[in-house]
């Protein structure tokens, strides 16, 4: 997303409306789980509670949003899971909080269609030809954090504001917070075949860094961003470097 005319503001949306685990701690368990599932076994990992409900709260995930009849990228929603800044205020403390949320701008065309049978890339194929014919359109919807009106339901009285921010596993209630449509992105393609024109090459050198595209005012928030960014930044040195 450009800012401001030629800044880069990145944002890193999923499938699913939240993360798997609430912060880095259960992240790190989740990944011993990982490790022991390759029989990189330690004794302790076991005695670990935590690592057992960081498993289960995945596996639920996993049962509840993993899907094999996507039809296409420009028909699903996608979440920020975590919160982002929006403005600073001038002690640095964000001026609002809010989560985003991208979904298709006319919601009759999602549909469900096995993928047995189709090719392994056949998604990437359908973006690429809905894009150069102009058919993709969604709507960016931002969601406000709101204290007060979280604690005028009396049912989250005495949780703090850091305490939402920094849980990237729960979601916020859209009943009581919901989603604004604030902006509406579309691609007007150029009738060219992605697949083969010079902007996939660029779009190739390209990468996504919620840590250097980012501006102050609208960083992503809490302890799962945190360490994503760096995450992020590491896996886009090494694979720049590894192309040039």
């Amino acid at each position: 997303v450009a800012v401001n005319g030629d800044a880069l503001q990145d944002y890193m949306f999923n499938s699913s409306p939240m993360f798997a685990v609430r912060n880095i701690v259960e992240f790190t368990e989740l990944m011993k789980a990982a490790r022991l599932a390759q029989k990189d076994f330690d004794f302790d990992y076991v005695l670990n509670p935590l690592l057992i409900k960081s498993v289960v709260r995945a596996v639920n995930l996993l049962k509840e949003f993993e899907r094999n009849d996507t039809v296409s990228y420009a028909v699903e929603s996608y979440w920020s899971n975590v919160p982002y800044s929006h403005g600073l205020k001038a002690d640095g403390s964000p001026r609002e909080i809010v989560k985003l949320k991208v979904s298709p701008c006319d919601p009759s065309s999602l549909k469900r269609e096995a993928s047995t049978g189709k090719a392994p890339d056949y998604l990437q194929k359908d973006i690429d030809q809905r894009a150069a014919r102009g058919q993709v359109c969604m709507l960016l919807s931002a969601q406000l954090f709101d204290q007060k009106k979280i604690e005028g339901t009396g049912l989250h009285t005495g949780r703090k504001t850091s305490e939402w921010i920094e849980n990237g596993g729960e979601l916020w209630d859209e009943n009581i917070l919901p989603f604004i449509p604030i902006a509406k992105l579309t691609i007007t393609g150029d009738g060219a075949d992605a697949t083969t024109s010079s902007k996939r090459i660029s779009c190739d050198t390209f990468a996504i860094s919620t840590l250097i595209h980012s501006q102050r005012g609208h960083q992503p928030l809490g302890s799962l961003a945190r360490v994503r960014s760096i995450v992020e930044e590491n896996s886009r040195a090494r694979r720049m470097s590894e192309k040039n």
